[in-house]
């Protein structure tokens, strides 16, 4: 609130962790988001995470208007990242053997390189939408195969000087 007046432009990155349901194909900005019986929750968990940035988009939009963009990615993927959520993938496939692989292999991963959202909220900051909520992810991919040669098997191996994993389905 203390930004309200000394900014035009608020970019507030939340999570597609705030929609309500991930079972059907097709979620986007107009789907609807979770919600907690207690706004008053402070305790982040894996069932208060999605609802309590909902309600910060919620803030967001109730103190800067259209002024806000609300910027809902995926899994941000890229140099420097410190979770590990998928860095440890490539590293571990770049090791070689035998790798199991972390579920069916029809699941989907949309990971979005960090470099790649920071270049689109750059732009939306500057192209002014009419929509200021928007999801951004990757392409969808299976983790196999392909889309460690997508990301540079070439590069990898000789970067690790050994072949890649091979993926073991269970």
């Amino acid at each position: 609130e203390m930004l309200q007046e000394a900014t035009d432009h608020y970019t507030f990155i939340s999570s597609v962790s705030v929609y309500a349901d991930f079972t059907s194909p097709g979620i986007g900005e107009d789907s609807p988001v979770a919600t907690t019986p207690d706004e008053a929750v402070e305790d982040i968990t894996r069932d208060t995470y999605g609802p309590l940035k909902a309600l910060c988009e919620d803030a967001a939009r109730d103190v800067f208007g259209a002024r806000a963009l609300v910027v809902r990615p995926g899994l941000i993927v890229g140099p420097h990242d410190p979770t590990d959520r998928f860095t440890w993938w490539v590293r571990r496939a770049a090791a070689g053997g035998e790798m199991l692989a972390a579920g069916p292999p029809d699941a989907p991963i949309q990971g979005v390189d960090a470099r790649d959202l920071g270049k689109r909220i750059f732009d939306e900051r500057f192209d002014r939408p009419a929509k200021r909520t928007r999801t951004v992810v990757g392409v969808r991919a299976l983790l196999d195969d392909e889309l460690f040669g997508r990301i540079g098997e070439d590069q990898l191996q000789a970067a690790f000087q050994q072949p890649l994993a091979n993926l073991l389905q269970l």
